[in-house]
């Protein structure tokens, strides 16, 4: 069956979730619709710095972000993927931990793809990510690589972080819904901390129908 490659877009996650239940799909078919879009894409948006679905284990929790894909901005310790923090300093680096946010979602039934590209310590000049609506156009600040690989269906939410407008810029500037919550709503634990009284963690999603459902998953 040929699987839509909008599924992302076009789709909240309790429907994608709907159509795994009622057999539409499978979760092999939605990874197939990552790495598809992935090399449909990636070359002309350039948001992620790390990605693999090859070694992906499918989750079997029960819930309605089982294997959901993600992805992560690359501030966020990760297991099992390199955390550069969008520098050279840090080339390769593997903390051997997941920041508690990613815990969550993945503790959920989410599995993480990837880790997206961010402004040099999320604060310096923009990186290597491109809009994906308009190339001439900034895609926004630190978030960028989040918000790229949503706004053009490669994940159904990638994670970001905010501490002046990571989040609400490039969700903003690629056409996307960004969920910048309350200050210390969501754990910061094994994150890149920029200021301690500013700095936010939140997520990027393609529906507002996510947003509540996300939220409640990482807070």
């Amino acid at each position: 069956m040929k699987i839509n490659k909008n599924l992302f877009l076009e789709n909240t996650i309790p429907q994608i979730s709907e159509k795994i239940i009622s057999n539409e799909i499978t979760n092999t078919d939605i990874f197939n619709v990552v790495s598809n879009n992935y090399k449909l894409h990636e070359p002309s948006t350039r948001a992620w710095t790390f990605f693999d679905t090859e070694e992906i284990q499918l989750s079997k929790k029960n819930g309605i972000l089982n294997n959901i894909p993600f992805g992560v901005k690359d501030i966020f310790n990760t297991e099992k993927m390199p955390t550069e923090m969008g520098s050279p300093i840090w080339k390769n680096y593997m903390p051997n931990n997941n920041a508690r946010a990613v815990d969550s979602l993945i503790l959920k039934g989410a599995v993480p793809v990837g880790k997206t590209v961010t402004a040099e310590f999320a604060v310096h000049y923009l990186n290597k990510t491109l809009n994906p609506h308009d190339k001439n156009r900034t895609p926004g600040t630190s978030s960028s690589g989040s918000a790229a690989a949503v706004a053009v269906g490669m994940v159904p939410f990638a994670l970001g972080s905010q501490t002046a407008g990571s989040i609400i810029r490039p969700s903003s500037f690629c056409g996307i819904w960004g969920m910048k919550p309350s200050f210390g709503l969501i754990p910061r634990t094994g994150i890149l901390k920029t200021t301690d009284s500013l700095d936010t963690i939140g997520f990027l999603t393609s529906h507002g129908g996510n947003l509540k459902i996300l939220l409640d998953a990482l807070r």
